[in-house]
């Protein structure tokens, strides 16, 4: 999984947006902004669209960075 967190607040202050800032451009609360950059949570995929056209990225960046594209793990035979 990338560093979301750290892209987010990078992208944010590009623009130099302040959370709030960023909460009403996009409509997303405050605090799910700050949670996502500290690293807490991560968008719902409900949010990744609103990001795309925010900052004008691709869906697979953000898929990337949160980890929604990592393939699942191979489970091990058990040896018998």
């Amino acid at each position: 999984m990338g560093d979301f967190g750290s892209w987010i607040k990078a992208k944010r202050e590009e623009k130099e947006w302040s959370q709030i800032m960023m909460s009403e451009e996009t409509g997303i609360p405050q605090t799910t902004i700050s949670g996502w950059e500290r690293g807490e949570t991560t968008p719902s995929l409900k949010h990744i669209p609103k990001l795309v056209h925010i900052f004008q990225v691709k869906y697979s960046e953000i898929v990337q960075l949160i980890g929604l594209d990592q393939p699942e793990p191979k489970k091990q035979k058990q040896k018998v």
